[in-house]
């Protein structure tokens, strides 16, 4: 990689604080890019009749590589209401491609007891980058994080899901590691009254809290199961106006789905009513309790919304002064043209010609004297009030040393009209003043809006990770487009398609994270030898465990005294008893007693006297 040239020698402000980060031994290289605020789609939806409230939008795309692999990017999105200066930052993506090496992923420095791991603490600082950023742009606005947290296999890194290495968290381990992302930036602002907020739709209290970082009972910076969002009805406030339109959000695609029966009216299409959908949904509770039943929050699936919020520093009072002057009671006509018309003729030797002209008096170049001070002194305001509203129609009596003025031309003079009017400001539109303005954190590039796009557009759409020379392919690829963007845009960067800043770290590792690691980074491996055919196995001596030999004088075998064998009792012998029967292998027959045989009758008794009479005749015969 090509050394930083003279244009640009200075650290960009995310790399200064990546590297006090890092240990000394790991080097990545940064690719910051940024726009300049530009003005967006209304970020909230306006209540029915009111214009909606003027956004600008400022993106920044944070990647690293190492060993020329791409392994983590992160974009986040600046919103900021121009009206009340307030800004919301909203992580719009954040992927991994798996081909971090162990040794780089995780370490332990000398001053820390737990492993730190490698992109959780670029995510940290990149986000606390912008934060101070919109702080010190504006310190007495309300900042506020948000980010929604939703598992899926890839999202910057085409393919990147192929790869076996990359670790894909699920939805609970995945909204756990983004609590704890954000959690080092709430903790440092806790005492200056911020809040962190955590919802998972479909969570109860409990579910909900075994996802916060671990904190101690008696901890006063606690997160909050719930969210910052808050209806005023006397404001016209509903849920449709509070809930902000992200990209990408599902929330956001819910709120669309409801407003889809509002019928626009009047050339602006300006929404005149609610739509009968949002009868449905009469408060924030009932709207996250409809959340939990959609698909993306539904089916084994959970969505976690996350907010931290920072209110802004109070307005200081102005200082009142050690002697106030008395306020003088001020005429009607003290803001009137005429008033300041007397004052400035008052002061001003231009003023005093017209005034000259005006009451038919040549001017005189004789300076005052003590004995005829009054010869150059002007009229007092009283006086010239008096003449300058008397009626147009009137005129004044013409003078034989001056031509004839009118009082309106003489009202409307050129020397006048230039004192008392001001002098008139373009008015810059909004567009203009913006495109002035730089970013919230100086980045190594700032592109404009289209510049950008396509920047991101040819990562998304135009490389592959799925295995490593891809990865290095694709990566070299988008470094080298980027580079051809950021130089049509004649943005001074360094010499070389590598454009990255080359961040080394500057801390200790941990002594025995040295003796683990050899000294390319990689970790120890043992190697294995394979045995060869008819070789007699041999152990280490270190190995072998010798048997003990017995004493001398102890007996090879234990014998017991007389006294301590115990014999086992003999059983007793029982009772003579018949000898059972044999038991015979066929079935035993179920034997009936006389009583219970029932015999069949005969069939001559059941038969009636006629027939037996005919029979014993038939026999006869």
């Amino acid at each position: 990689m090509s050394s930083p040239s003279s244009n640009n020698p200075s650290r960009s402000t995310i790399a200064s604080a990546i590297s006090e980060l890092l240990p000394k031994d790991l080097t990545i290289s940064l690719y910051h890019l940024a726009t300049t605020p530009a003005k967006t789609a209304p970020l909230f939806t306006p209540a029915p009749g009111k214009k909606p409230a003027t956004t600008t939008l400022e993106s920044h795309f944070i990647a690293i590589s190492h060993d020329n692999i791409l392994v983590f990017a992160i974009e986040l999105l600046v919103y900021t209401l121009v009206a009340t200066g307030e800004r919301i930052i909203f992580v719009s993506k954040a992927d991994s491609s798996g081909y971090l090496p162990s040794s780089a992923a995780s370490y332990v420095l000398a001053d820390s007891e737990s492993r730190v791991s490698l992109v959780k603490t670029v995510a940290t600082t990149a986000i606390r980058t912008i934060l101070e950023g919109a702080q010190a742009a504006n310190p007495h606005a309300k900042v506020t994080l948000s980010l929604f947290a939703r598992s899926q296999t890839q999202y910057l890194f085409p393919n990147s899901a192929a790869n076996k290495k990359k670790h894909v968290l699920e939805d609970r381990g995945l909204i756990a590691w983004w609590c704890r992302v954000f959690d080092p930036i709430f903790q440092q602002r806790s005492n200056a009254g911020a809040k962190a907020y955590l919802l998972v739709p479909g969570f109860d209290r409990l579910q909900t809290r075994k996802l916060f970082p671990p904190r101690g009972l008696d901890s006063e910076s606690q997160w909050v199961d719930g969210h910052p969002l808050v209806t005023d009805p006397k404001r016209d406030l509903t849920v449709r106006e509070v809930i902000p339109h992200f990209p990408d959000d599902p929330k956001a695609r819910f709120l669309d789905e409801l407003m889809q029966d509002e019928e626009d009216t009047g050339k602006k299409k300006t929404v005149a009513r609610r739509g009968k959908s949002w009868g449905t949904v009469p408060n924030l509770e009932s709207f996250w309790e409809m959340m939990s039943m959609r698909q993306e929050c539904s089916l084994g699936r959970c969505v976690g919304f996350i907010w931290v919020v920072i209110e802004g520093e109070p307005k200081k009072a102005p200082k009142l002064k050690d002697t106030v002057e008395p306020e003088t009671p001020v005429s009607p006509q003290a803001e009137s043209p005429i008033t300041q018309m007397t004052e400035l003729a008052e002061t001003t030797q231009t003023i005093e010609a017209v005034l000259a002209e005006s009451q038919n008096v040549p001017k005189t170049e004789t300076t005052p004297t003590e004995s005829n001070p009054t010869e150059t002194t002007p009229p007092t305001t009283q006086e010239f009030t008096k003449k300058l509203t008397l009626d147009t129609k009137t005129s004044l009596a013409p003078s034989t040393d001056s031509p004839i003025l009118s009082p309106k031309k003489r009202f409307h003079s050129d020397t006048v009209s230039i004192l008392l009017s001001p002098r008139k400001k373009k008015l810059k539109t909004l567009e203009a003043e913006l495109s002035l303005k730089p970013p919230l954190v100086a980045a190594p590039v700032v592109l404009d809006e289209k510049r950008y796009t396509r920047t991101i557009d040819s990562l998304l759409n135009h490389s592959d990770f799925a295995t490593v020379e891809l990865a290095k392919e694709g990566s070299k690829n988008w470094i080298r487009g980027s580079y051809a963007v950021v130089k049509s845009s004649n943005t001074i960067i360094r010499d070389g398609w590598d454009w990255g800043e080359v961040i080394t770290g500057t801390r200790e590792k941990a002594a025995e994270e040295k003796k683990a690691t050899s000294t390319d980074g990689t970790a120890n491996v043992l190697q294995v030898r394979k045995k060869k055919k008819d070789e007699p196995i041999v152990l280490n001596a270190g190995l072998i465990r010798k048997k003990e030999k017995p004493a001398e004088n102890a007996p090879a075998v234990n014998v017991l005294g007389a006294g301590m064998i115990r014999k086992k009792a003999k059983p007793m012998e029982p009772e003579s008893e018949p000898t059972p029967a044999p038991v015979s292998k066929e079935p035993a027959v179920n034997m009936l007693s006389a009583g219970l045989i029932r015999k069949k009758p005969k069939a001559e008794e059941s038969k009636p006297e006629g027939e037996k009479v005919e029979e014993t005749k038939a026999k006869e015969k």
